[in-house]
């Protein structure tokens, strides 16, 4: 599991969001805190960054 810790999410906080990667044994966590909960759409490169590793990773 990889995936983005958004800093400016009010809906899931990041300290949870941190808890859930962290039980899922995440093997990518960025974090990017200025992101909304929509960091795809505000921080598209970290995001695809992110997806690439992603892919190597299990390729």
């Amino acid at each position: 599991m990889w995936g983005p810790v958004a800093g400016q999410d009010k809906a899931i906080p990041p300290a949870c969001e941190r808890w859930m990667y962290r039980r899922a044994n995440p093997r990518g966590v960025v974090e990017v805190p200025t992101s909304s909960p929509v960091a795809v759409l505000g921080h598209p490169k970290i995001v695809a960054d992110l997806v690439m590793d992603a892919a190597e990773a299990v390729s």
